[in-house]
């Protein structure tokens, strides 16, 4: 059975308040859908379903004379948003899984775009079960339902089907993403915090730029 662990990458004082406050600090997918950045940044955020096709024709009616014009397109995707969907609020991190026949040198899988892309500093969260117990109570005490599960990616380019919180597209890939989606009972749209208690003895924090120093070893009990 794989181990593994999570983290989050942000702004030193960001991941300051993080691990000892258990400050969390959640957007909105339509904030992300709306954002000009190359690793937050991403169009199908709050998107239900996608359908792709490498041809088709468009047609155009004229709201007066009714007369219609056609367009010849070699490539065309819908996409349907739901505006409840973008009102779900997110905490992302990236997962880290790994065997115990692994390379110990774990660091190496981080990719440079997500070292350099979120922060100069990282939380690691070693005991995740406790810190997803922890969010879940925060989130459930204010009445709202959460879901968390790792990051499906898919080639959107050529996908036709469901979309929702945890599909994204394969260019995020590298970011081997863990989501957890927070429905909040307003649902209108705003940023949310939830305050899960100090992080000591759960996670411990350093530098972005450190972590691909990450190692990890068995001991014998």
């Amino acid at each position: 059975m794989p181990s593994y662990l999570l983290f989050k990458f942000g702004e030193k004082e960001h991941m300051e308040a993080l691990i000892n406050h258990g400050e969390l600090y959640l957007q909105t997918l339509g904030h992300y859908a709306d954002l000009e950045h190359r690793e937050r940044g991403d169009k199908y955020e709050g998107v239900v379903t996608v359908r792709s096709s490498n041809g088709g024709t468009l047609k155009i009616k004229h709201p007066k004379t009714g007369e219609e014009h056609s367009i010849q397109l070699a490539y065309s995707q819908m996409r349907e948003s739901d505006s409840s969907l973008k009102a779900v609020n997110v905490y992302c991190l990236y997962c880290l899984q790994f065997e115990e026949t692994d390379s110990p040198e774990i660091g190496m899988r981080f990719s440079v775009d997500v070292i350099n892309g979120f922060g100069d500093a990282a939380v690691m969260i070693y005991d995740v079960d406790a810190f997803l117990n922890r969010v879940v109570k925060a989130a459930e005490e204010k009445g709202s339902i959460v879901l968390h599960r790792i990051v499906q990616y898919l080639d959107l380019r050529d996908y036709t089907g469901d979309l929702g919180p945890f599909r994204k597209d394969s260019r995020f890939s590298h970011q081997n993403e863990y989501r957890i989606a927070v429905g909040t009972p307003e649902r209108n749209g705003k940023p949310i915090k939830l305050n899960v208690g100090s992080l000591d003895g759960i996670a411990t924090l350093m530098k972005s730029d450190e972590i691909q120093k990450l190692k990890f070893h068995v001991t014998e009990e």
